[in-house]
């Protein structure tokens, strides 16, 4: 069996992660975003091509995930997100699996309803 792709959802949670920590860092200094924050995101600038390239792809990749795929992107989100209070993470990371698996459920309910009941 082929492994499905999550290359382009992955690239794009890397940028997203990025740029996201990079603004982290520049606020912690001064609690502004300026000229002298440049250098935090020039490695983020670099991933924007992968991130954007294919960016298109990345709701049919989400649509397309089976169990293996979907337990891939969410350990990258799980392994990259990460916030100073652990209890608002947690809460944070179960919403999404939840959220994940109630669009799954419409998704069958959606699929069901075209096949059995026209």
């Amino acid at each position: 069996m082929q492994k499905q792709s999550t290359k382009e959802t992955i690239e794009f949670l890397d940028f997203a992660f990025g740029l996201a920590d990079a603004t982290k860092q520049s606020l912690a200094s001064d609690g502004k975003i300026n000229l002298f924050d440049v250098p935090n995101y020039v490695a983020v600038a670099f991933k924007a091509p992968a991130a954007f390239g294919g960016i298109e792809l990345v709701p049919k990749e989400l649509g397309q995930l089976k169990e293996e795929g979907r337990a891939e992107v969410l350990a990258y989100f799980e392994n990259r997100f990460d916030l100073p209070n652990d209890e608002l993470e947690a809460l944070i990371e179960r919403t999404l699996v939840t959220g994940w698996e109630f669009g799954e459920s419409l998704r069958a309910i959606i699929t069901y309803k075209k096949e059995k009941v026209g």
